[in-house]
C-alpha cells in the first residue's frame, strides 16, 4: 500500500468549513496508510481557504463540469465528483469523503482502499439491518418509505426497464466511495451524469409532494434548492447506474464504512466509541451526519443499557 499514490478528497462551502476541518483533522489522525488531502472548493471564503491550507491540505478551484444552472456553489461538490481524476492528477487512488462525514477508526479507510484496488468501485449501501427503511431527515422524523422514493428517482431519470432493475439492487450512498485511477467507473460516470442532467431538470416532484403536503419536509433539499429531488440525486443514481449496468462488481462494504445518522443514531459503547446497533455492537468507522444530524443532539442508547444525549461532532482536538 505504501507503494499506492492515495488523494482523499472533499468538498465544501463556507457553511461546510467547520466540518471540512473535523474530517481532515480525523483522517489525519486515523489513516493507516500514506495519502495526500485535498478539498474542492465549492464557495469557500478567504478565511476559509487559509484554515484548510493550514491543515495541510490544497484547496481546489473547481467549475461547472457540465452545462445549465445549479442551485448554487456548494452544488460543485456534487457535480465535481465523477470527474475527480482530473481535478486533482497524479494518483493512483482516490478515496472521497463528504464533508459531514468524520473517521473515528482507520481500519474503515483501510477496507475501501484494499477494495478499490481489486474492484471498480468501494462503496456502501443504504441498506444495513438496524437502518429503518424510510428516507427522512432524522431517524425521528417522519419520512417516506424507502423503496418508494429510490422508485421515483429511477423512474424520472431512467425508461421502466432499467428502473426495475435498479430498484432491486442496493442503493449506494455517493458520500464515501474509492476508485483506482484507471477504473472504467470514471468515464461511465461522467458521462450520464451529463446525460442525465437534462432529463433530471425536466423531472416531476415526488408524488408526495404533488398537492397539499401530507408528511412535512421529507428528506429536505438542502439550501432551499428548489429543483425537483431526481435533480439533486442525480450524480448519484448515475453512479449506482453505472456501478450495476455498465461496470459490475462493485464492492459493497459494510454500513460501519458509512453509517448514516439519519437512518440510525449509532450506540455508543463503555469506551465511549460510537458503535454499530446491531449485534455485536462492533465501532463504526466513518459517521456521515447526514441530513438533520450534523446540528443538535441526539438520544444514543449505551450498549450496556440506557442512554445519554450527544452531539454526533468529532470531538475537537485542536489539531490546527
Amino acid at each position: 500500500m505504501n507503494t499506492i499514490r492515495i488523494a482523499v478528497v472533499t468538498g465544501a462551502d463556507s457553511d461546510m468549513c467547520s466540518f471540512a476541518l473535523d474530517l481532515i483533522q480525523s483522517v489525519r489522525a486515523h489513516a493507516p496508510f500514506p495519502f495526500h488531502m485535498f478539498c474542492l472548493d465549492g464557495g469557500l471564503g478567504e478565511q476559509d481557504k487559509i484554515a484548510i491550507g493550514r491543515s495541510g491540505t490544497s484547496v481546489i478551484p473547481v467549475g461547472w463540469d457540465y452545462p445549465g444552472t445549479f442551485p448554487g456553489e456548494w452544488f460543485k461538490a456534487l457535480t465535481a465528483r465523477p470527474h475527480i481524476p482530473r481535478h486533482v492528477p497524479g494518483f493512483d487512488l482516490y478515496l472521497w469523503l463528504d464533508a459531514d462525514c468524520w473517521v473515528q477508526d482507520g481500519s474503515a479507510l483501510q477496507q475501501l482502499a484494499d477494495a478499490a484496488l481489486k474492484c471498480p468501485l468501494a462503496a456502501v449501501s443504504s441498506v444495513h439491518r438496524a437502518y429503518r427503511q424510510f428516507v427522512a431527515p432524522s431517524p425521528t422524523a417522519r419520512g417516506i418509505p424507502t423503496a418508494r422514493f429510490h422508485s421515483y428517482l429511477f423512474s424520472q431519470l431512467f425508461e421502466s426497464q432499467i428502473a426495475a432493475s435498479l430498484l432491486q439492487r442496493p442503493y449506494l450512498n455517493a458520500g464515501v466511495f474509492a476508485a483506482r485511477t484507471e477504473s472504467p467507473l470514471w468515464s461511465a460516470w461522467q458521462k450520464l451524469v451529463g446525460l442525465l442532467y437534462p432529463r433530471a431538470r425536466k423531472a416531476l416532484p415526488p408524488p408526495w409532494e404533488r398537492g397539499p403536503p401530507k408528511i412535512p419536509n421529507p428528506e429536505r433539499i438542502w439550501k432551499g434548492a428548489t429543483q425537483p429531488r431526481a435533480f439533486f440525486h442525480t450524480e448519484e443514481v448515475a453512479l449506482n447506474a453505472v456501478s450495476y449496468l455498465h461496470v459490475g462488481n462493485p464492492a459493497i462494504l459494510d454500513a460501519r464504512c458509512n453509517w448514516l445518522c439519519s437512518q440510525a443514531i449509532p450506540m455508543i459503547d463503555r469506551q465511549g466509541m460510537f458503535v454499530d446497533t446491531a449485534w455485536p455492537h462492533a465501532p463504526v468507522g466513518i459517521l456521515h451526519m447526514t441530513a438533520d444530524t450534523k446540528q443538535g443532539s441526539w438520544n444514543a442508547r449505551l450498549v450496556d443499557g440506557g442512554s445519554m444525549t450527544v452531539n454526533l461532532r468529532r470531538p475537537s482536538s485542536g489539531e490546527f
